[in-house]
């Protein structure tokens, strides 16, 4: 006695006359949604390890990239600047007086000093050049393939250009800014933190000097024939 046959959709797994998987629509439709969620969960994981990754390199205040960036950046532009034989040259500065700034308008305007100054200072940087913010109001621009007259050049726009970039705070109070800056050029053998320890040190002689102006590292031949030797991140002469 043959058993009856259940009614819906069930189809026999496998067609033994034709030798093909017979299946339903239904599976299908199934197996699609499974696949589509799949991808789904797999895109919104890549999405949160990017942006964990962009977050982990970005300053959270200035959008731009933060020290640990910076430095992780610098020491291979500087290895392939040294293999390529290509310049590379560093501007460090520093807003002058900017404690003033959070002292007598809050912390707020100083937020925003540093937004507007971050803004100024990207439209003049080249193409391959970047903005780092390393603490504070500390900024640098890296200058791949920029020579020491070409970063002069650059420090100096970025000089004006914070000059200039001064805003109305709350609609009423006038905030202007200055800036220090010390620039150094890649040569022999110097290594991204020496480099930076020069910047240091010319930028420490602008903030001596008046402020608002830039100052020039110098090189390693100019340090051998005055003596010089570089202890921490300042300049000191034997003898």
């Amino acid at each position: 006695m043959a058993l009856p046959q259940a009614s819906g959709y069930y189809q026999k797994p496998w067609d033994w006359k034709s030798g093909q998987m017979q299946v339903s629509i239904g599976v299908l439709i199934s197996v699609g949604v499974a696949f589509l969620l799949l991808g789904g969960t797999a895109g919104w994981l890549l999405f949160a390890l990017m942006q964990q990754r962009k977050l982990a390199h970005t300053d959270y205040l200035t959008g731009i990239a933060n020290r640990g960036s910076v430095f992780e950046q610098g020491f291979k532009l500087v290895e392939h600047a040294h293999g390529e034989v290509e310049p590379f040259s560093i501007v460090l500065f520093d807003v002058d007086h900017f404690k003033k700034i959070n002292d007598t308008l809050g912390h707020g305007a100083g937020d925003r000093a540093l937004r507007v100054i971050v803004n100024a200072s990207r439209r003049v940087l080249g193409q391959r050049e970047f903005l780092g913010r390393l603490g504070g109001e500390e900024f640098i621009a890296v200058l791949p393939g920029c020579g020491r007259e070409e970063a002069m050049k650059r420090a100096e726009s970025l000089r004006l250009a914070i000059a200039r970039a001064g805003f109305l705070y709350a609609d009423k109070h006038p905030v202007n800014m200055t800036a220090s800056l010390g620039v150094a050029t890649l040569d022999r053998d110097v290594d991204f933190q020496i480099l930076v320890n020069r910047a240091d040190e010319a930028l420490y002689v602008a903030k001596n000097s008046g402020r608002n102006r830039a100052v020039r590292a110098s090189s390693s031949a100019e340090r051998l024939s005055a003596g010089m030797v570089t202890v921490g991140s300042r300049q000191r002469v034997r003898g």
